[in-house]
Order: C-alpha cells, then structure tokens, then sequence
C-alpha cells in the first residue's frame, strides 16, 4: 500500500502545484501560505482519522517555557496546546509534537540552511525534555541499536559517556522520542546532485555548526528528490568494520514513499499500531552521502563527520535492489525452532548442542549468519535471539526454507517468485 498511496500523493502534489504555479500572486507571505496549505493538503492524507492528531501551525513550546521558531506545521497529539489570542497560531508542548515541517517554494542553500537551524533548536527542546528524567520505553532504541551495531546494548550503555556505542545509543534514543522533523522543498534543486551539494554546504553555514546528527532533519525533500537520515525508524544502515555509520544517504524517486514509512514508524512506535505495508519488493535505492563516527577528545564527546561525493554518473549507475528472505537449510532451520523455544542461540545449551551435532550444523556459525542477516542479534550475555520482530518461516513449492521479519513482504515475495501462497508457520 506505501507504494501505491505514495505515487497518489506524488500525482496530487504535481498536479497542485502547477496550479499554484500559475498563479499571478507576488505578495511572499501569501506564496508561502499557498505552499504550506498544500503540503499540510498532502500530510492529513497521511494521518489515520482514529489515533485523533491536529495537524496545525505555529510554536513548539519547551520544558522551560521557550518557544521554537515558528513552524509551518506541526503534528500533535493530546489537548495541552493553545491557540495563541487573535490567531490562528498554536503553541504546543513539546512532549506532544510527533512531527514538524518546514515548509518552502524555492529550497536552495539558505534556505536549508535556516530549516537545519529551525530544526535544530526543536531539537534541542527535545533533548532538554529527556534531562527531566521522564519515564520513556526505549525498547524501540535498543532494536535499532541491535540492528546497527548487531548486538543489543548493555544495561547502562545509554550512561557510557566514553565509548562510541554509548554515544550512538542515546543518538538513537533521542531519535526514538524527538518529533520527526521534514523539510519539504516544492522548487529548487532539479537533480540528486545539487540537493546533496546543498545539504552539505547548509551544513557549514549553520551558525555556530550542528550539535551532531541527532538534531538534523529526518528528511528533506526537493521536487523528485530527497535526502534521508538512516537513524533506524526506519531505514538503517549498520556500522562499518573501521567504525563508521553512514548516517545520511540520498535518493531521485518516491520521496512521499519515505515521507510515510517516517510517519507511520513514528506513529507505530507511539501508539504500538499497526499500519500498511509496502507492496512491492524493491528496496529503496539510498546513495550514501555522510557517515559519522562518535569519540571523545580532550574530555569533549563529539561527531566527525565525512561526506561521501558522488557524480550523476555514480548515481544513476547504483544498483536497485530486490528485497529477498534469509534462506536455511532443512537442519539449520530444525535448530533455529528449537532457539525459539529455548530463549536463543547459546553456545552454552547442552540441548542445543546435542542437536547441533546430530545435524551437523554449528551453533556459532548459524548465530553469526543470522545475525549478519540482522534476523537476530547478539546478547550482552553471549547468546543470539531475535530483534524484537516476530520472524516468520516459509517453506516453498521446491521444499526451500525461508526465515523473515516481514510477513506481508515474504508472502509478496512468494507470489512473485512461485506464483502461490506461502505456508508459513
């Protein structure tokens, strides 16, 4: 369904836009008011009716009573807000915010550049809002932390002010309960290649620079194009072998596609419910663009950024993907029921053992395997379980077995490739 919906809102956002377009108006506040109220148009699309959010415009106010910048729209959730008197203007609290846009014509560099700084000090509302000590679920962090790094973090890893997954952890947790913040760009940059160099150029020219990756937006679309952080909720990348995490990447097609999983994972992970799936089995095709690696320097913790450039050429060469199942054998897959049941893979179990012999499959291996596949991750006591995710099993028309987090995907994937149903378990 996220596909399909997806090019609705692209064919609707072309075609008012060109409407607007043609419009005599020259007066700038009015331009701005015709944009925003198209793209508050298109985000309601978005919003269940049911889970009873406002889409509305105005100020994020913070713990200490601070108001942020004036925002185009903000979705909100609860009744703590207020209009402010003989507007139309809201002030809402910050806790309350699930999402903010920014909201321009033209997008170029200063632009950006005043949205990242927009954004930033929302932000950093967030973040003093977490220094309170309020009572938060950070299951959601610790899957997206198990998926970057392949383990789980350890019990105090959030409090671990001197190692990078300390630092990458509370990047997570902040992420997990900030407002998603998106810069939607109707005109500007006509290619992938100038929103990129945009991006980074915005970046230099923020005043004062950027407090880390954890207070840049989540997206940032212009026309067809977008750029995207890959903090977890959804998309993620994991952490390279020399300790880099590629934290942005860019893309040149179905930016509302990404503009809706953002959402909807926002929404899921705040109201624990249940939202369309997408509906076809291409992976979206991200161009890496910036990777971060936390550490600490006298005393001071800290991110060092690099851009990764690429020409038109690299971009339009990259490979799209098709998202495919992990495959197991007969005995490997007998062995991963049995850690189901038991709790996980561990080296330790007798039980385990004993029936890793008999089927002459390695406990180690099979472990490391399904955690490279992200199916599973490593324990902080030394044993593999699954992230959070039921995983589902599939066993096709030619006796394959087939293990995946995603049951609407696999069941997809099956059509595709055999023309029937799955027998899943």
């Amino acid at each position: 369904m996220i596909t399909s919906f997806a090019q609705f809102l692209e064919q609707l956002q072309a075609r008012e836009a060109a409407i607007l377009a043609q419009e005599e108006v020259k007066h700038g506040p009015t331009i701005g008011d015709m944009y925003e109220g198209l793209a508050r148009e298109l985000i309601e699309r978005a919003i269940p009716e049911k889970l009873n959010l406002k889409l509305v415009d105005g100020f994020v106010v913070g713990v200490d009573g601070d108001y942020s910048p004036q925002t185009d729209a903000m979705l909100v959730m609860g009744t703590d807000g207020h209009r402010i008197p003989r507007t139309e203007k809201w002030a809402w609290p910050i806790k309350d915010v699930l999402a903010v846009f920014e909201v321009k014509k033209n997008l170029y560099t200063a632009d950006l550049a005043d949205s990242i700084k927009k954004m930033q000090y929302i932000s950093l509302q967030q973040k003093r809002l977490l220094e309170t000590n309020i009572l938060v679920d950070l299951r959601p962090a610790e899957y997206a932390f198990a998926r970057v790094i392949g383990r789980f973090p350890e019990p105090d890893e959030d409090e671990n002010l001197e190692t990078a997954e300390g630092e990458i952890f509370r990047t997570l947790a902040h992420e997990q309960l900030a407002p998603i913040r998106v810069v939607f760009g109707f005109q500007g940059y006509v290619d992938e290649v100038g929103l990129r160099t945009a991006f980074l150029d915005a970046l230099e020219a923020v005043p004062e620079g950027v407090a880390g990756p954890g207070v840049l937006p989540n997206l940032i679309i212009c026309r067809h194009n977008a750029i995207l952080k890959l903090n977890g909720y959804p998309f993620v990348t994991r952490r390279s072998e020399n300790g880099e995490w590629d934290l942005f990447g860019s893309t040149q097609k179905a930016p509302f596609g990404l503009l809706l999983e953002l959402i909807w994972t926002r929404l899921s992970n705040q109201f624990n419910a249940l939202f369309p799936v997408d509906d076809n089995l291409q992976v979206e095709s991200i161009a890496r663009l910036l990777t971060g690696t936390p550490g600490v320097k006298d005393g001071a913790r800290g991110w060092r950024l690099k851009a990764i450039e690429l020409n038109k050429d690299q971009l339009d060469d990259r490979a799209i993907d098709e998202w495919s199942p992990v495959e197991m054998t007969p005995d490997e897959m007998i062995l991963f029921e049995m850690a189901m049941r038991r709790g996980g893979l561990k080296t330790y179990d007798d039980v385990l053992l004993e029936a890793a012999a008999k089927h002459e499959v390695s406990i180690t291996d099979l472990a490391s395997r399904l955690v490279e596949d992200r199916i599973f991750s490593w324990r902080p006591d030394g044993y593999a379980s699954s992230i959070g995710l039921p995983i589902h099993q599939a066993i096709t028309p030619d006796g394959r077995h087939w293990l995946s987090t995603n049951a609407a995907l696999l069941s997809l994937w099956i059509r595709e490739k055999y023309g029937c149903s799955d027998k899943n378990d």
